[in-house]
């Protein structure tokens, strides 16, 4: 059997895309007692058995510490992230 060869870049078989990547964050708002907002990266959410909340923020040391305050609001988003060129898009759910 013979094989054909190939002239031009048009008869080369499609690549595969890569499909972006899907990934569920949750994005929140706390307002610490002391009136500083704290958010996502300086932050972390911690949602207790009772169900209430807390915020952890890392101090000198680089250990975790619970602030007191309240959450003011809390979503759920779907971010994809493509892999080409790292860009990202939010979708809100």
């Amino acid at each position: 059997m013979k094989v054909k060869k190939i002239r031009n870049k048009n008869e080369l078989p499609p690549k595969a895309k890569k499909l972006p990547e899907k990934k569920v964050v949750v994005r929140f708002d706390f307002e610490g007692v002391d009136g500083l907002k704290y958010r996502i990266p300086k932050a972390r959410l911690k949602i207790n058995e009772n169900g209430g909340a807390s915020c952890l923020i890392k101090d000198e040391e680089g250990k975790w510490k619970a602030i007191k305050g309240k959450l003011k609001s809390i979503k759920i988003v779907c971010e994809t992230k493509k892999v080409n060129n790292g860009t990202r898009r939010t979708e809100r759910n």
